[in-house]
């Protein structure tokens, strides 16, 4: 979500850059179940390949697993967002940046990690707009 120009993302479209890609380098786009129960597909990062998704509260996808390429190697994309407006924004969609969400079935100090990026991400939701506010009375004063 944009705060100040109240505009809600609603598409990602990604496009590959990558000449060539083995498959056992890694960085296959992943797209989850609503539930995270199940990867339901995974996009390998080739050359002009292009993907467009819904991007919703609970839409989880990413490349989760870290890359194994070859030194100096190294994944290249370009990401476009769609964007709607809305008078009330605030009221459909909560304020939060990127969600963190562990796979079921990672390592418990990944799960633990996940965790701890999504309660910071609360926490800074929280207190950014709070610390805003106080500097913005104390810069017009």
């Amino acid at each position: 979500m944009h705060e100040e120009l109240r505009l809600q993302r609603r598409l990602n479209l990604i496009v590959y850059l990558n000449a060539q890609w083995e498959e056992d380098w890694m960085g296959q786009l992943e797209l989850w179940s609503r539930d995270m129960s199940t990867c339901v597909q995974r996009v390998s990062p080739i050359l002009n390949r292009c993907v467009v998704f819904r991007t919703d509260a609970d839409t989880w996808h990413g490349h989760p697993d870290p890359l194994n390429t070859p030194e100096g190697v190294a994944r290249h994309s370009m990401a476009l967002y769609y964007y709607t407006a809305s008078a009330a924004i605030h009221e459909e969609v909560p304020a939060n940046s990127t969600v963190y969400v562990p796979r079921k079935d990672d390592a418990p100090e990944v799960q633990r990690e996940a965790r701890t990026m999504h309660n910071w991400e609360r926490a800074r939701d929280w207190l950014l707009p709070a610390v805003y506010r106080r500097l913005s009375r104390w810069r017009y004063r």
